[in-house]
């Protein structure tokens, strides 16, 4: 069985959801269009169909990385995911991980005890959080692998922007183009893998002449997008 970790990317958001309000997640109408890209439109479910493989997306639009590490770990425990599936995990825009927290009074105030960050890189030091966090990312990945033999397979989705590959001490195991720029799902689409671009925040993106049908009017991989992403990892026998 595969299971699928990640964003919208993984998700397949068409940018049917940008304007709906939470009260709009209880409707069946959004439930059934969300799930129906989940499992019909996304790469992921796409690679799990040409592959006769039960399938299952986990992801989240607008996740960041370590609430997907969460249901990851919560589905290892409770039997969900064994060691006889495989685990496809979109690593997101670092932005959404601890950078996050920086808006919270007990981070940002001396008058309180710091959680889940070293008060001492805020504010001088924001960009050192994303480096520390890709490490922390790729290290939490590669043990629960090791631990609980769960085939990882690991990507990122579009914002290599703020990876520098010097704060990994490791080659991280099953990793589709460990690289610092040029090995995103935006380099599938544009044809530039492997190109030594950097790639930031999905939706400051240019797109390049004649790529346009690759993408929804709001960056996200069109239809025909993840058709050719999903042909991709087949084609480099990723899986």
């Amino acid at each position: 069985m595969i299971h699928a970790f990640g964003d919208s990317f993984v998700v397949g958001d068409q940018d049917d959801f940008l304007h709906e309000t939470e009260e709009a997640g209880h409707d069946m109408q959004f439930n059934e269009r969300l799930h129906y890209l989940m499992y019909n439109v996304s790469f992921a479910a796409l690679i799990a169909k040409e592959l006769n493989e039960e399938f299952t997306n986990h992801a989240i639009r607008g996740s960041g990385n370590y609430p997907q590490i969460d249901i990851l770990m919560q589905k290892i425990l409770d039997g969900t995911i064994t060691k006889k599936d495989t685990v496809l995990f979109g690593i997101t825009t670092l932005v959404r991980d601890r950078q996050q927290l920086l808006a919270f009074e007990n981070v940002t105030s001396y008058g309180k005890g710091p959680c889940m960050i070293d008060r001492e890189l805020i504010p001088n030091k924001i960009e050192d959080i994303a480096l520390l966090d890709h490490f922390y990312i790729l290290s939490i990945l590669e043990n629960i692998s090791a631990i609980y033999d769960v085939k990882i397979i690991k990507f990122y989705l579009f914002d290599n922007a703020r990876i520098s590959k010097n704060t990994v001490d490791f080659i991280p195991s099953n990793f589709v183009g460990f690289s610092e720029s040029g090995t995103t799902l935006i380099d599938i689409l544009n044809d530039t893998w492997d190109s030594g671009d950097k790639v930031g925040y999905h939706d400051c993106i240019d797109i390049p002449p004649g790529y346009e049908d690759m993408y929804t009017k709001y960056k996200h991989p069109s239809i025909k997008g993840h058709k050719k992403i999903a042909n991709w990892f087949l084609a480099n026998r990723i899986l």
